[in-house]
């Protein structure tokens, strides 16, 4: 990948960007696209049928088992990620490592999430912290790296069909809710989760071993040391996002935390294109993160701009088409339409902060990337938990904004950084 003289393979960056472009983004986008309408079914089925205020309840719940998720899973699906998409020959002991890891810091992840969530959030059953915990530090902990495993091969459509699995099946278990509860409450929603999370691992964990092959054990320090960077960063990240949700379950009703975890499902669901782009470019992004930095960004620059263009666009769109939001789920969730408006912002924000992240994951500056994702999160969680008392969720979503728009800062001159250093090397 480098040249006799040392410089840069430019050849091997414009063969990854062109397959990449041609099939990569397209089977990412479309695998996406099915997956964005099990989940937009199953947000409706869960907001209309629990209403605000258990929604709210279930909800904080996720958010903070989202939190906790990376340390649970050790980062595991992240480092099977990296090191298969640069060297296929180490599946077989990056699965086996991925598997055990979750399983072993799963199990000790869901005691310390419901110690926690006991003593901070009493109002949320320990019963739906238990339920929802378990769905993501063990199943969902296994479909991603069942699906980081397919991905770091390039198979795209197989990757794709593992997240769709996950959606199809809790939407599956929704639908089931709805059909034989007359009122559900969040504990019944978390109980019916879990299970449906677990029948999806079971489905993907053996299609992975049929298509892939089976897992053999072998973890060596350095994996665990790169899984605590990984779960640094992802947590950071995590915790940036949900943190407002669980303020608000601290400090508002539930009715409004429902509302404003209305809103922001809604900038997910639109974000998930945005999703697929970044999906696709990274197994090749690794690869070229080992020629450096000014590699990474030459590869990322053409997906950044489209990117970019849709983020806008969808923004916008976001904006004047939330007013909608009150019919598709009801007079109750009206406060989720200027909730919408007010965090339509994110998807431009979010965009830039993700490709910056991914060129310092690739380029092996996880470490600056973990420390700067953990500053965004104390930002967060400074003006979320300062600003929600006074401000209810328009100060949760002012602190969301700022913190990203920080972060994002904050990224891309690491990025000019290390870029400008490797300049210097070389001339030098």
């Amino acid at each position: 990948m480098r040249s006799a003289g040392g410089q840069l393979n430019w050849n091997f960056i414009v063969t990854g960007w062109r397959g990449l472009q041609v099939s990569g983004t397209a089977s990412m986008t479309l695998g996406q696209l099915a997956r964005l309408g099990t989940q937009a079914l199953y947000f409706i089925i869960a907001a209309r049928a629990l209403g605000p205020a258990e929604y709210g309840s279930f909800a904080a719940a996720a958010a903070l088992a989202g939190v906790a998720a990376p340390f649970a899973n050790w980062g595991a699906g992240e480092v099977l990620l990296q090191n298969v998409s640069r060297s296929r020959h180490d599946f077989a002991v990056e699965w086996g490592t991925a598997l055990s890891t979750i399983g072993r810091f799963g199990l000790v992840g869901v005691l310390l999430t419901t110690a926690a969530a006991a003593m901070l959030f009493p109002a949320i059953p320990l019963v739906l912290i238990i339920a929802v915990a378990a769905a993501e530090f063990w199943f969902a902990g296994v479909v991603a790296a069942a699906a980081n495993a397919f991905q770091a091969a390039e198979d795209f459509r197989r990757a794709t069909r593992v997240w769709f699995v996950l959606s199809a099946a809790r939407l599956g278990g929704a639908a089931l809710v709805v059909l034989l509860i007359h009122k559900p409450v969040a504990t019944h929603w978390g109980i019916v989760y879990v299970l449906s999370s677990g029948v999806a691992a079971l489905i993907v964990a053996l299609a992975v071993n049929r298509h892939m092959g089976p897992p053999r054990r072998g973890a060596g320090p350095a994996s665990r040391v790169k899984g605590f960077e990984f779960a640094v960063s992802l947590s950071s990240g995590s915790l940036s996002a949900e943190v407002g949700k669980m303020s608000l379950s601290r400090f508002d009703r539930l009715e409004v935390t429902g509302a404003y975890a209305a809103a922001d499902r809604i900038i997910g669901v639109i974000s998930v294109p945005i999703l697929a782009v970044l999906c696709a470019s990274y197994p090749r992004l690794h690869r070229a993160g080992l020629l450096g930095m000014r590699a990474a960004i030459r590869l990322c620059l053409p997906l950044l701009s489209v990117t970019l263009l849709y983020a806008f666009g969808a923004a916008v769109v976001a904006y004047f088409c939330a007013p909608l939001i009150e019919h598709f789920l009801g007079v109750a969730y009206q406060q989720a339409i200027a909730a919408c408006q007010f965090l339509c912002g994110l998807l431009v924000l979010r965009t830039l902060t993700s490709f910056a992240a991914n060129c310092l994951t690739a380029t092996n500056h996880q470490r600056w990337r973990s420390a700067a994702q953990v500053a965004g999160a104390c930002l967060s969680a400074t003006l979320a938990f300062t600003l929600v008392q006074n401000y209810s969720w328009r100060g949760v979503a002012v602190a969301a904004l700022v913190s990203e728009a920080v972060l994002a800062s904050l990224l891309w001159i690491l990025i000019f950084t290390v870029a400008a250093r490797e300049r210097r090397t070389e001339q030098g």
